[in-house]
């Protein structure tokens, strides 16, 4: 038998399973959501943690001493072109005294080897053989001294000219080591970078090593050369001595002669000098000076150029030692001056 369906049933029949479910599907997931929407708000939820501010950066402090040791050492550098111009000052110097010095011994000879200079230092010396004094070394002295003065005063004046120069020299860059040093540093340098005069970097220089709390002793005093101090340091002495000890022995006969010519008229007293000196013009002849004059001029001109030689010896010890002090005055005061300003800039 033959069922018949209807067109309802037919449709229906036709409905997959989640079509006829599906609104009961779409509720049961609103309803989960819910639930879990709901668990969500009643959970505590945990402060957030602000993050935190970042830690404030302490500066380091600059670390000045390579550019002080760099300083002190361009310092040292220029002191040692200043004592090399001083050196090549002081050369300079002595090439002139050497020059001039041959000059001073050839008039100090031509002064003792004239036929009345050699007239008196014979009679001189017999006056002293006799008398037991020095008269022939002090008339020496007074013939031939100013001569060899000359060339020594040159060069002592050249040397000291050249000394103060290298203390300048030093002084300015000491001075300008402080202003170097302190332009490093926040503030402005104290000093001026430019020098007018000698005497303002030696204001500057003091004010320096005052400021710096150094005491300006400690660079120590200068000296200029004395050509007196020189002069009297038995060197000139030492030449009227050999130039009597040459007239001795190239005079000997002569002087012999003259010894007991004058042994006459001072046996019975005193005798002025002059007149005892002129006894012995009847016991002379021009012969017996004469040719002995260019003996006595070469030997006179010789022992004049050895001691003006040792003169010039003498200068050039006496100046290259005060130069090495005064360099190493300057170059202990320099460093102190570096370390004062790296202790200042460091602070």
């Amino acid at each position: 038998m033959t069922h018949l369906i209807s067109d309802d049933q037919q449709s229906t029949a036709k409905k997959p399973w989640w079509g006829r479910h599906g609104r009961l599907l779409i509720v049961a997931l609103f309803a989960v959501i819910a639930i879990v929407v709901l668990k969500m708000l009643n959970e505590p939820v945990e402060p957030r943690l602000a993050p935190e501010p970042p830690s404030a950066t302490i500066p380091k402090k600059k670390d000045y001493s390579g550019e002080v040791n760099r300083l002190v050492q361009q310092a040292a550098t220029e002191d040692q072109t200043a004592l090399q111009q001083f050196q090549h000052s002081l050369s300079m110097a002595l090439v002139t005294y050497e020059s001039e010095s041959a000059k001073a011994a050839e008039t100090a000879a031509v002064y003792a080897s004239t036929f009345t200079s050699i007239r008196r230092i014979i009679g001189y010396m017999a006056y002293d053989q006799i008398k037991s004094t020095e008269t022939a070394g002090a008339y020496l002295n007074a013939l031939i001294s100013p001569p060899l003065k000359i060339p020594v005063d040159g060069v002592v004046l050249e040397v000291n000219a050249a000394t103060a120069a290298l203390e300048y020299d030093l002084q300015k860059i000491s001075v300008q080591l402080a202003v170097d040093l302190a332009a490093l540093g926040p503030g402005p340098a104290p000093l001026p970078k430019t020098f007018t005069s000698s005497q303002a970097v030696k204001q500057d220089f003091e004010r320096t090593l005052k400021n710096l709390g150094i005491n300006a002793t400690a660079v120590g005093v200068s000296l200029a050369m004395d050509v007196y101090a020189i002069l009297d340091a038995k060197i000139i002495q030492r030449l009227v001595n050999a130039v009597v000890s040459i007239a001795a022995t190239l005079f000997e006969k002569q002087l012999s002669k003259a010894i007991v010519v004058m042994m006459g008229p001072l046996a019975d007293g005193p005798l002025p000098i002059g007149d005892a000196i002129a006894i012995l013009f009847a016991a002379w002849t021009a012969y017996d000076i004469y040719h002995l004059q260019p003996a006595f001029h070469e030997n006179v001109k010789t022992a004049s150029e050895n001691q003006l030689r040792e003169i010039g010896a003498e200068v050039s010890r006496q100046a290259s030692e005060n130069a090495s002090r005064r360099l190493a005055s300057y170059k202990s005061v320099q460093s102190r001056i570096g370390a004062e300003s790296l202790k200042t800039l460091s602070n």
